[in-house]
């Protein structure tokens, strides 16, 4: 078996140098992933919250009102009955 021998001065501050790097990049991952967890971990709040759930409701019914025609619809979702 074939032993290397310790890396000199400036090839071990190289592979410090590129660890630190890998090291930056996966912490900014970590924080970004962190960050997109709690926002939706925010959602799941809101929507488990009674209140949210009204307040969407009543926005949904008065979109209802304003847009009696039930092509309004169709159009929101995207379909077309001519197609």
């Amino acid at each position: 078996m074939m032993m290397r021998a310790h890396p000199s001065g400036s090839e071990e501050k190289a592979v410090r140098a590129l660890l630190e790097g890998i090291h930056r990049q996966v912490s900014a991952a970590i924080g970004r992933i962190d960050a997109a967890l709690a926002e939706v971990r925010e959602r799941e709040r809101q929507l488990t919250n009674e209140a949210f759930r009204a307040q969407i409701r009543v926005e949904i019914q008065a979109w209802f009102k304003a847009h009696p025609d039930p092509r309004s619809l169709a159009e929101l979702f995207g379909s077309r009955e001519d197609e």
